[in-house]
C-alpha cells in the first residue's frame, strides 16, 4: 500500500492541495472541517472553521463567511473551476449538550447552518455530511478519490 504524505489542518486554517496527498484535521467539537473537492483535477481543500460569522477581526479563516472566500479562492489559484467544486460538512457537535438549554442556536447548529447556507448560495453542492451529536470528529480527506474518513470515539470509523 502507498503512504501518503499527510497535511494538518489546525484550528482556524484552510489548506488546499492535490497530488493524492490527505487533509487531515483534529479535535473537531462545535467547528467543522468544510472540505471542497474538483474530481476533474483532484485538487481539493479543507477550511477548519470556528465560528460562523467574522466579526471584523483578521483572522478570516476562523469563520465561515470569510474562510470559504479564501478557500475558493486558493482552489482555483491551484486550478480548478468553483462550477466543479463539491463540499462536505464534518463537526458542529453540540459539546456538553446537557448544559446548553438552546440547542438549535449553540455554536455547533450555528456553524452547520451557515456553512449550508453559504454553500448554497454559492451553488456549491454538499454531497455529504456527518455534523451535530455531542461527541468530537477527527478528519481525514484523501485527494486520490475525494473520500472524507470520520474518527470518533462514539461511532468508531465512517467514510462519506
Amino acid at each position: 500500500m502507498k503512504r501518503r504524505f499527510k497535511i494538518l489542518v489546525k484550528t482556524g486554517q484552510f489548506k488546499v492541495t492535490g497530488d493524492s496527498k490527505v487533509l487531515i484535521t483534529h479535535g473537531l467539537g462545535s467547528c467543522v472541517a468544510l472540505t471542497l473537492y474538483d474530481e476533474k483535477v483532484k485538487i481539493g481543500g479543507m477550511l477548519h472553521y470556528i465560528l460562523p460569522e467574522n466579526p471584523g477581526d483578521g483572522k478570516k479563516a476562523n469563520y465561515v463567511d470569510t474562510g470559504i472566500e479564501l478557500l475558493i479562492q486558493e482552489m482555483i489559484r491551484f486550478g480548478t473551476k468553483k462550477e466543479r467544486m463539491v463540499a462536505k460538512l464534518i463537526g458542529g457537535a453540540i459539546m456538553f449538550e446537557e448544559f446548553i438549554k438552546d440547542k438549535e442556536n449553540s455554536i455547533g447548529m450555528r456553524n452547520i447552518k451557515k456553512g449550508r447556507k453559504i454553500l448554497g448560495d454559492l451553488g456549491i453542492p454538499i454531497l455529504s455530511e456527518d455534523v451535530g451529536g455531542g461527541y468530537g470528529r477527527s478528519v481525514e480527506f484523501d485527494l486520490s478519490n475525494g473520500k472524507v474518513c470520520i474518527n470518533s470515539y462514539k461511532l468508531g470509523i465512517k467514510i462519506i
